[in-house]
């Protein structure tokens, strides 16, 4: 039997602005793309998410679609509208929500031993959400599922985040692998040395560490006391490497089968190629 992917997170409609006009929309959340590259690549993927039941949900149902991932998980809520993000070139994002006061309700995905769970971002911490969000990860995590968590988050979605350290921690404690970026090492753990956050915050929680750091241009896999380091092919798209480079560990725990006992096998240079290729 093909071994599933599980995505959770936010499904955004992204609006992008050029000098103040906007361009184009489309679908967004840094979970949601994983979702597509593996999708697109022919993966058995199922969203769990949530989104209005309005045009701009609509739109973000039909390109998940188009993608070859399942939307049977995601909540179309009646009441409120789908998030949106307006993107602009001249000033930071801005975020508008107006939620149901419907408890998020979604149906159940299945899951087996070794299938993938890929969670994270502001859904995975925000209290609208989490007691159900919490309940499918820790199910996810007594079927043996792995369990990948993306922390990092746009700071003016949560300004204070000690309110939200004691979600993350618990995120931390069912993740098998974290991968985070500088900027998130930074924001929610306050220092941008990945060795020292490794030590001092995530070791104790999840032995598999994958950092990525934009501005030197190099990923990092931390195992235990082992350490990896590949240097990432040069690019001025770095939302589509954060995404990439998900996507391609995903790839790999599948290609290779990998399971949760093997996961510290991943190889940095496996995924470096993969964006090599992707560049040409």
């Amino acid at each position: 039997m093909a071994r599933k992917i599980i995505t959770i997170g936010e499904c955004i409609l992204n609006v992008e602005f050029c000098n103040g006009v906007p361009v184009k929309a489309f679908p967004g959340g840094r979970i949601l793309n994983v979702a597509t590259m593996l999708g697109r690549c022919g993966y058995d993927v199922e969203m769990v998410g949530e989104c209005g039941q309005d045009r701009m949900g609509d739109l973000i149902i039909e390109a998940l679609t188009e993608n070859n991932v399942s939307t049977r998980s995601i909540d179309r809520f009646t009441e409120g509208l789908t998030p949106s993000r307006y993107i602009f070139n001249d000033a930071p994002s801005v975020y508008y929500q107006q939620f149901s006061e419907q408890e998020f309700d979604f149906v159940w995905p299945s899951l087996e031993r070794d299938d993938i769970v890929v969670f994270g971002s502001f859904f995975a911490v925000s209290q609208r959400v989490r007691a159900r969000v919490y309940e499918l990860l820790q199910y996810a995590s007594e079927r043996g599922a792995i369990i990948i968590y993306l922390p990092g988050f746009a700071p003016q979605r949560a300004p204070r985040i000690t309110k939200q350290m004691p979600a993350i921690f618990e995120n931390l404690e069912l993740a098998d692998m974290v991968v985070c970026r500088n900027n998130d090492l930074k924001y929610i753990f306050g220092g941008d040395n990945e060795a020292d956050v490794f030590n001092r915050h995530i070791s104790f929680y999840s032995s598999n560490f994958v950092n990525i750091n934009e501005a030197e241009g190099v990923i990092t896999h931390r195992y235990a006391k082992d350490v990896d380091v590949a240097t990432l092919p040069p690019t001025a798209d770095l939302l589509h490497y954060n995404v990439a480079i998900v996507a391609s560990i995903v790839k790999q725990i599948i290609d290779e089968n990998l399971t949760r006992e093997s996961l510290h096998e991943v190889s940095l240079s496996s995924i470096t190629k993969v964006l090599e290729n992707n560049q040409n």
